[in-house]
């Protein structure tokens, strides 16, 4: 938690390997310090991202399960083959949260919201052992946030970073918080 400009999402997108001094100091991800011979695609591999800036560069043409699909690449791109259990996972989590209808509405006909919860679901379908999730709630509503807590609370093996300016949204799982000063 922190204020704007307190260094938030630089810490996380450090930890994501979006940023280059993420190789230039000693951070450790899985146990491993960066930098020593894993590749960026390594680290992602193992972890679902949602962010305001993620947001912002997504292609707009893509459908909604296009969009979750990039998440299994870990980049923007849709892959050429996609495995029969994702397909089922991502039809499991639409209908989780009541989003069955969006699966084939191209990303830029959404609501924010529902973008959002595309990106969402995006970074939980490969069921990642950690979830880095920046400012994850922004523009949804009362009902899709409760349902996301819910299912974030439900996750006892994996670790998650939750970034968040509003303490209600913290899924009750979480065990530290980090106030960050300027």
């Amino acid at each position: 938690m922190g204020r704007n400009c307190s260094g938030k999402s630089i810490l996380l997108i450090l930890l994501y390997g979006d940023h280059q001094q993420a190789y230039a100091n000693d951070i450790r991800l899985f146990g491993h310090k960066r930098g020593r011979g894993e590749s960026i695609w390594d680290v992602k591999r193992r972890i679902g991202f949602v962010s305001p800036e993620l947001h912002l560069y997504f292609p707009q043409h893509l459908t909604v399960a296009q969009v979750a699909f990039t998440g299994l690449t870990d980049t923007l791109t849709v892959p050429a083959r996609v495995p029969a259990e994702a397909q089922t996972d991502l039809q499991q989590l639409l209908a989780y949260f009541g989003a069955e209808s969006l699966v084939n509405r191209p990303f830029g006909t959404l609501s924010v919201g529902e973008q959002r919860l595309a990106l969402l679901v995006r970074a939980l379908l490969k069921n990642p052992p950690m979830l880095i999730l920046d400012e994850p709630f922004q523009a949804l509503d009362k009902r899709s946030i409760a349902l996301a807590r819910h299912l974030l609370d439900s996750f006892t093996q994996k670790t998650i970073l939750f970034v968040t300016h509003d303490k209600r949204e913290l899924p009750d799982s979480i065990e530290h918080i980090f106030d960050l000063e300027k």
